[in-house]
């Protein structure tokens, strides 16, 4: 979803107006890929 919001929603406009939105897909991205580690809600 984030992908969308950077490349298609802010297609355009400058990185300081973007910049919110690379950031948390950056950081939604690192947790999908390294996971969510001791910090889970697991049973």
């Amino acid at each position: 979803m984030m992908l969308v919001a950077v490349f298609v929603v802010h297609k355009g406009t400058p990185i300081m107006e973007r910049e919110l939105a690379v950031l948390y897909l950056i950081a939604f991205s690192a947790i999908a890929i390294l996971g969510s580690g001791k910090y889970s809600i697991r049973k």
